[in-house]
């Protein structure tokens, strides 16, 4: 998937469904993540967390924090986490919308959030991973 249909995929899923604005976290990660067909267990985030640690959960993998707007950009989904919630990475305003719409609502959910909109404390205590499998961000170490 591209960035531009991961971010319409969230649009869409929150344009269609009212509920999902004033869902618990856990609801909304949940019907995000089943709309991209990504697998997210139905455990405590604490568990959750320690599943996704060991690195065999499917296609979940450990993300360096510094790329985790990059593979949002990308369409890999991208989740920031810790014991009581998870973020959900949305594509920054570089990745163009495929609505037709000419303006999309702007999400305002606590759920899903770009990586600059996160606070210096939600960086640097939460855990992120991306579900990409054995695909990794190529860097130029010269």
């Amino acid at each position: 998937m591209t960035g531009s249909q991961y971010k319409n995929i969230i649009d869409w899923t929150f344009k269609l469904d009212e509920k999902l604005k004033t869902s618990e976290n856990r609801v909304v990660i949940k019907r995000l993540l089943d709309n991209m067909g990504t697998s997210f267990p139905t455990v405590s985030y604490e568990k959750v967390l320690n599943i996704f640690k060991k690195q065999n959960y499917l296609g979940w993998r450990n993300c360096p924090v510094e790329d985790a707007q990059t593979y949002s950009n990308l369409g890999i989904p991208t989740i920031a986490m810790d014991q009581s919630t998870v973020i959900l990475i949305y594509p920054d305003s570089t990745v163009p919308n495929l609505s037709f719409e000419k303006e999309h609502d702007i999400i305002k959910n606590e759920s899903v959030k770009t990586y600059a909109e996160l606070t210096e404390e939600q960086r640097k205590n939460m855990k992120f991973f991306s579900y990409r499998y054995g695909f990794a961000i190529e860097k130029n170490n010269s």
